[in-house]
């Protein structure tokens, strides 16, 4: 096997500015770089993931446009069905590890959809509300940030994970287990996997 220096970089994760340092490899100087792609995923060494959802963003688009070229006279269940396919998938691809938490990140990945949504419906109404009805009556998942006060605790919960950074902080885990404690006791009581999936939908869309 032999490895190309010329395809390998180096790259120093740090809240702070870094001390710079100089590696080799093969008898040639690494470059080094603040961000770089990796498998598919616009990693910055201060792990912000705005060049991440502006990557995300510029794709879907491109490729939400090709749809509304070639699909301006089909159905609604034909328009979704394309965006949901070609479209969503884009914007959700590893979303695990970069799901967005801040408002501005947010907004950019929720602009496509909105713009989707006229599409597919073909409502370009400016009413203040039409939408977010037009989300409900596609069944699209949003992206805002949901809400995870609740006043009732069920007995299922996980030990929260301690942070001091917001980057790791707003991360899948410490998220997800948020999110979970954060359940009413009759969604975590669900009898099967079916409708504990339906009631977590219609429990952060509402």
């Amino acid at each position: 096997m032999k490895f190309n220096p010329a395809k390998c970089f180096t790259m120093t994760l740090a809240s702070r500015k870094p001390t710079p340092n100089i590696y080799t490899f093969c008898g040639q100087q690494l470059k080094s770089v603040q961000s770089h792609d990796y498998l598919g995923v616009q990693i910055a060494n201060t792990l912000n993931w705005t060049a991440q959802c502006n990557s995300v963003a510029s794709k879907a688009q491109q490729t939400l446009g090709v749809i509304m070229r070639n699909l301006n006279k089909c159905s609604t269940h034909i328009k979704s069905t394309a965006y949901t396919t070609l479209v969503r998938t884009i914007l959700e691809y590893a979303s695990a590890s970069w799901d967005p938490h801040s408002l501005k990140h947010i907004k950019t990945l929720e602009r496509i959809q909105r713009h989707a949504a006229r599409f597919c419906t073909q409502n370009y109404s400016r009413e203040p509300g039409t939408v977010t009805q037009l989300l409900k009556d596609l069944q699209w998942d949003h992206y805002m940030q949901h809400n995870t006060r609740c006043s009732r605790k069920h007995d299922c919960q996980f030990l929260q994970i301690r942070y001091s950074a917001n980057i790791f902080g707003n991360s899948f885990f410490p998220t997800t287990i948020k999110e979970w404690n954060s359940l009413p006791t009759n969604i975590v009581s669900s009898k099967s996997l079916n409708s504990f999936q339906n009631n977590v939908i219609q429990h952060f869309n509402n």
